[in-house]
């Protein structure tokens, strides 16, 4: 169930869609941060409980209706704090870059993206619920990464499209999949510290049982995927 839709800019690049589980003030208010910006084509909120969707559903549904050269999905307990163009940036400096993930840090400025290197076998999750204080200049590069966190994942539509979008799981690895696959078929997947977003996290009200759950149902999901496609995993 589509619940917000606006088109701020005809000339904008990005394609974005806010994915909400019983959180809609949240959702309001990342909404609010993207709406002026005039370098999104489209804004899109999701209820995606009322719709029985999983994130993955949400954010593939509706960003198959987009035109627009790059998409971006987004949780709703995240918030932009400035215009995107850093990473429109990066994209434009090389066509091979399919994937970005910027930092995202806490309202009390604690990491929760730093980027994530090591292997797919061994990611490695940099700076991990640490003070962005501490870790200012070690989180403000740009670099390669195995995957980013989805849960504010640019990427570019043409890959997106060549790849198919999100795992459809019931919750997680649904852009640890993409990820993996885009570096698998040649394209780059990157991690930028060049702009920051607010990303408050695990807002929506599900408990511990339930995310042990299906983060294993989604895990056997995302394995049975890398076999096929013959990409390694964890």
């Amino acid at each position: 169930m589509i619940t917000r839709r606006c088109a701020p800019s005809a000339d904008g690049r990005v394609d974005a869609v806010i994915v909400d589980y019983a959180t809609p003030e949240l959702a309001v208010r990342c909404w609010r941060s993207l709406i002026e910006c005039p370098l999104f084509a489209s804004v899109t909120v999701v209820d995606a409980k009322a719709a029985g969707w999983s994130y993955a559903q949400s954010v593939n549904t509706t960003l198959n209706d987009g035109r627009a050269e790059f998409v971006l999905a987004l949780n709703a307990d995240t918030r932009m704090l400035e215009p995107p163009a850093a990473v429109l940036d990066l994209f434009d400096s090389d066509p091979t870059i399919a994937v970005v993930g910027p930092r995202q840090v806490t309202s009390d400025e604690r990491i929760v993206h730093g980027g994530i290197f090591g292997t797919n076998q061994a990611p490695e999750f940099r700076c991990w619920q640490a003070p962005l204080l501490l870790h200012l200049d070690e989180t403000a590069d740009t670099r390669d990464a195995v995957t980013v966190s989805g849960s504010v994942y640019f990427a570019r539509r043409s890959v997106w499209d060549e790849l198919g979008g999100f795992l459809d799981t019931p919750h997680f690895y649904e852009e640890t999949w993409l990820s993996y696959l885009a570096r698998h078929r040649g394209h780059r997947v990157v991690y930028t510290g060049s702009t920051t977003w607010i990303h408050e996290f695990n807002q929506s009200p599900t408990t511990e049982g339930w995310r042990a759950r299906v983060a294993a149902q989604s895990r056997e999901i995302f394995r049975a995927a890398c076999n096929r496609e013959g990409t390694a995993c964890d």
